[in-house]
C-alpha cells in the first residue's frame, strides 16, 4: 500500500518542483472522490488522492502566482482504471453505469479551469447516493437517477440478442483486448500502434494474451503469429483473420496445411528473407535481428509446425527442409522475389539443406546466412544433451525456466518446446550434411562456449568440417560472444549489417559484401 501511495507523493513533488522552476499560470491535480469517501480495499488509492487534495490547497508563498486546482473525479465509464477491473461485482457495475463519459469529462474539466477552485468534487449522482458506491457495505436501493440527459440512470443489461450482437463486434473486441493488454503490462494508456515489447511484454505475456484470445473467441494462435513489433492493431488483425478463416474454411482444408509462413514484415523491394526456427521451434529469438534489418526486406519466418500441431509426424531434417522449401516457393517463388535464407542453431542447418535443394534443382538463391550452427559432424555432441540441457534450451527461448512458468498455458507451451527440442536434436544427429557448391554463404560462429552446454572438443576441427561443405567463396567470421549472444545486441547488429548489404546489392559476391 505504501508503494502505491508513494506514486502520487513523488508525482506531486515533481509537479511542485516544476511549479517553482517555471511558474505556470495554472497547475491541476487530478484526484479522486475516494480521498473523501474511501472505499473497500482502496486505502492506498484514497491516501494518494487525499495527498493530492492537500497539495492543491498549498501555496508556497503569499506572492506565488500559480493557481493550483484539485479535481476529485468520480468514476469514468468509457476509460480509466475502473473499466479494467476484472471480476467486478454488481455494485461496481452499477457505479460504472452512472460513470462519466469522455465528453462529460471534457466539459467538467473546462468548468474547473474556469472556476479555479482549489478543490472541486465531481459526483455523477447526489453525494449521498455516491456514498453507497464507496461504502463498505449496503445495497444499491435508493440510488437516485441522474438528471435527464446526463447519462444512464441505472445499470442496464442487454437482452440475450443484444449481448450476442455487441460481443461479436470489432469495436468490442478492440476494447476487450486493450483492457487485457493494459492489465498484463500494468499501463494506464495503450496506443494501438505501440510495440508491446517496448512496453515490457515478453513471451510469457504474449502467451497469456493468446490464452485469453482462445478463451474468448475460440481461435488458436502461438507466439510465431506475432511479429517483432507486435501491437494491439496487429493482434486484432490476427483475430479478425482467424475468425473469418474459421467461418469460411472446412476442418478438412485446415488440416492440409502444416507449414505456415509468418510474415513479420512486408518489405518495399523484391528481397525476401526467410528465417528458420532454432532447435526448440520458437522464432521469438529473431526479434532483435529483424528489428535491425530495416523496413526494406520482406521478412518471413517458419516456426516448427509441431508447436501448433502436437499430432505432427517426426520429420527428419531432410524431410523438414523439403516441406519448408515447398511452402516458401509456393509463396515467394516467382520472378518478382529474390530469396535469401537464414537460420540460427538448428535453423541454420535446415536453411543449409534448403539451399542445397535449391542448388540441385537449379533454382536461384541470393544468399545463405548461418548463425552459429552446430558443426556438420556432431552426433556425439547431440548425444551429450540430457534433460538439464534441454531445460536450458527452451528456457532460453521462453526467457524463464519451466518451474517458474505462471500458468497452465505457458507450461503447456514449454512442454511443446521441449518435445520439439528432443525431436529436432535427434534429427540433427541422424542428418548428413549436403555440401554446397555455389550459393553465396555467410557463416558466423561464437568464440565463447555457452555455460552449462555441451561444446565441440576442438574448434579447429569444426572449422575444417565447415570448409569441407561450404563453397570456397563462403565468408566465415567469429564473434566474441556465446551461442545466444549472436542473436542479441550488440553482435546481432554485425550480422544484420552484412545481411542488409546483400539484400540491397543483388548479385554482389560474398567477398565484396564482406568488405562492406
Amino acid at each position: 500500500m505504501r508503494d502505491a501511495a508513494a506514486v502520487r507523493e513523488r508525482g506531486a513533488l515533481v509537479v511542485e518542483h516544476l511549479i517553482g522552476a517555471f511558474r505556470p499560470e495554472i497547475a491541476v491535480y487530478c484526484s479522486s472522490m475516494s480521498g473523501l469517501l474511501g472505499g473497500v480495499g482502496q486505502s492506498d488509492y484514497a491516501a494518494g488522492a487525499s495527498l493530492l487534495d492537500g497539495f492543491a490547497h498549498h501555496r508556497a508563498t503569499e506572492t506565488e502566482t500559480t493557481t493550483r486546482i484539485g479535481i476529485d473525479w468520480d468514476i469514468w465509464s468509457e476509460t480509466g482504471m475502473a473499466t479494467r477491473v476484472l471480476n467486478t461485482d454488481s455494485r461496481h457495475q452499477a457505479h460504472l453505469a452512472v460513470g462519466l463519459t469522455v465528453e462529460e469529462g471534457k466539459a467538467v474539466f473546462a468548468h474547473a479551469l474556469a472556476l479555479q477552485l482549489p478543490q472541486l468534487l465531481v459526483s455523477t449522482t447526489d453525494i449521498e447516493v455516491s456514498r453507497a458506491f464507496y461504502a463498505p457495505a449496503g445495497s444499491l436501493a435508493g440510488i437516485a437517477d441522474r438528471p435527464s440527459g446526463s447519462g444512464p440512470t441505472h445499470p442496464t443489461h442487454p437482452t440475450d440478442g443484444e449481448e450476442e450482437a455487441s460481443a461479436g463486434s470489432t469495436e468490442e473486441r478492440a476494447d476487450a483486448m486493450a483492457r487485457v493488454i493494459r492489465d498484463l503490462l500494468g499501463v494506464d494508456e495503450l496506443d494501438p500502434e505501440d510495440s508491446l515489447y517496448d512496453l515490457g511484454a515478453d513471451s510469457l505475456t504474449l502467451i497469456s494474451v493468446i490464452a485469453q484470445i482462445e478463451d474468448d473467441y475460440g481461435v488458436e494462435f502461438d507466439l510465431a503469429s506475432f511479429s517483432h513489433r507486435v501491437s494491439l492493431t496487429e493482434i486484432l488483425k490476427h483475430i479478425e483473420a482467424a475468425l473469418a478463416s474459421a467461418e469460411s474454411t472446412t476442418e478438412a482444408a485446415k488440416s492440409t496445411s502444416r507449414v505456415v509462413l509468418d510474415i513479420w514484415q512486408e518489405g518495399t523491394g523484391s528481397a525476401v528473407l526467410c528465417l528458420v526456427h532454432p532447435v526448440g521451434g520458437d522464432i521469438q529469438a529473431y526479434r532483435s535481428l529483424v528489428a535491425a534489418l530495416g523496413p526494406a526486406p520482406t521478412v518471413c519466418l517458419i516456426a516448427d509446425p509441431a508447436l501448433r500441431d502436437t499430432g505432427m509426424p517426426a520429420w527428419s531434417l531432410t524431410e523438414r527442409a523439403h516441406h519448408y522449401d515447398a511452402a516458401l516457393r509456393e509463396r515467394f517463388g516467382g520472378p518478382d522475389h529474390r530469396l535469401h535464407l537464414a537460420g540460427w542453431s538448428y535453423g541454420a542447418r535446415v536453411a543449409m539443406e534448403m539451399a542445397g535443394l535449391a542448388e540441385s534443382a537449379g533454382r536461384a538463391l541470393e544468399a545463405l546466412y548461418l548463425l552459429d550452427p552446430p558443426p556438420p559432424q556432431a552426433k556425439a555432441l547431440f548425444a551429450a544433451y540430457d534433460e538439464t540441457h534441454l531445460e536450458r534450451v527452451f528456457a532460453a527461448e521462453l526467457g524463464t525456466g519451466a518451474s517458474s512458468l505462471p500458468n497452465e498455458h505457458a507450461q503447456a507451451y514449454a512442454e511443446r518446446l521441449a518435445r520439439c527440442c528432443r525431436a529436432n536434436l535427434r534429427s540433427l544427429g541422424e542428418h548428413r550434411v549436403r555440401p554446397l557448391v555455389s550459393v553465396p554463404t555467410y557463416l558466423w560462429l561464437a568464440e565463447h562456449p555457452t555455460a552449462g552446454m555441451p561444446t565441440p572438443a576442438d574448434p579447429r576441427e569444426s572449422d575444417r568440417q565447415w570448409n569441407a561443405c561450404l563453397p570456397s567463396s563462403a565468408v566465415l567470421r567469429y564473434l566474441p560472444t556465446d551461442h545466444y549472444g549472436i542473436v542479441a545486441a550488440p553482435h546481432v547488429d554485425t550480422v544484420a549489417g552484412t545481411i542488409r548489404a546483400t539484400l540491397a546489392s543483388p548479385g554482389a559476391s560474398t567477398r565484396e559484401t564482406a568488405d562492406l
